[in-house]
């Protein structure tokens, strides 16, 4: 099938390339300057999630395999951290660079999404811009160490080699943007089914009849059901339980339903012999926690979806406009 061709968006606005010049100028001076600024404040300070995900690092240096697979924490950030950590730097230096590295790469792709997208340089510069000026992006680039940014980075890829797919339609992007997909996942599990929706989408709105596009599903689905599927034996070698994390249920639990350990053991008769033969530690020794480890009597309390969905319901009328507040203040 012949590429889609589109006409470039520029050539209908004068003097756009001077323009273009001076807004990238502009985000790349807010970038750098943002990030000295909230470096020179908070370079040294670490949040709780990056001393876990730094010492997941320290067990993968050390060898000591066991204790570095973890059904909470997604697993690419620290395996980057450990790779990347040489004699005579620290752990948390390594993902300090690390997370500054994936906020500039996040900026240079949204540059590149957005011209692929719109054909335009100057909708770039600009798109590029906004994303610069947020300082909460720039102020936890260097305070805390996130798969935030590495996790956005690679949904940014996927969205670029998405629009390669439905303008070329070869299954060789179809693979790629599976293959990006699979490493997402490992970024943040949140990317298994949210770019799975997305490509699901995109393959039926591409062109072409029933069979082609079931085989630019299956080009795309092989990586996304490979790479959770041996994440999943690594965690049922450990844990004994077959699942691809507890990050959903873990956060579900803790910010919207507030179920708690007391909870539990009203509602678990076993619960008290669960306690006694449970000789685990909530933190080790490298502050690396597992909130709820499969199997655990969290873990498997039961969701009833009667009581879950209004209290979904409630967390986002209660989030969103407080969301949308601090979105305010950071820009």
């Amino acid at each position: 099938m012949a590429s889609v061709q589109i006409r470039d968006m520029d050539a209908d606005v004068p003097g756009s390339v001077k323009m273009t010049k001076w807004v990238m100028a502009c985000a790349i001076v807010c970038c750098v300057s943002q990030i000295l600024w909230f470096g020179s404040k908070c370079i040294h300070q670490i949040d709780y999630d990056g001393m876990a995900y730094t010492g997941i690092a320290r067990h993968l240096r050390q060898g000591e395999w066991h204790e570095a697979v973890n059904a909470f924490r997604s697993p690419l950030l620290s395996w980057l951290i450990a790779a990347a950590t040489f004699e005579g730097k620290s752990y948390p230096e390594t993902g300090k660079v690390i997370n500054v590295a994936a906020f500039l790469l996040s900026g240079a792709l949204l540059y590149l999404l957005t011209k692929k997208l719109w054909q335009s340089s100057l909708a770039a510069s600009v798109a590029t811009l906004l994303f610069a000026l947020g300082r909460g992006l720039a102020a936890a680039t260097v305070a805390m160490i996130t798969p935030d940014f590495l996790f956005a980075s690679l949904t940014l890829v996927c969205f670029v080699i998405l629009l390669r797919c439905l303008r070329k339609n070869g299954l060789l992007d179809w693979f790629a943007l599976g293959t990006v997909h699979g490493v997402a996942f490992l970024a943040k599990a949140f990317a298994l089914p949210w770019l799975a929706v997305c490509t699901a989408v995109a393959v039926i709105l591409s062109a072409g009849g029933w069979k082609t596009k079931i085989a630019r599903l299956s080009a795309a689905a092989l990586v996304p059901v490979l790479v959770p599927a041996a994440w999943m034996m690594v965690l049922h070698a450990k844990y004994g339980v077959y699942t691809t994390g507890t990050q959903f249920k873990a956060n579900l639990f803790q910010w919207t339903l507030h179920v708690s350990d007391d909870q539990i053991s009203k509602d678990d008769s076993e619960a008290i012999y669960r306690v006694l033969r449970d000789s685990t530690k909530e933190i080790d020794d490298y502050m690396v926690d597992d909130p709820m480890p499969p199997g655990s009597g969290l873990w498997r309390y039961p969701i009833r979806m009667k009581a879950v969905l209004p209290k979904i319901w409630i967390a986002v009328e209660r989030n969103v406009p407080q969301v949308l507040k601090e979105t305010e203040l950071c820009t």
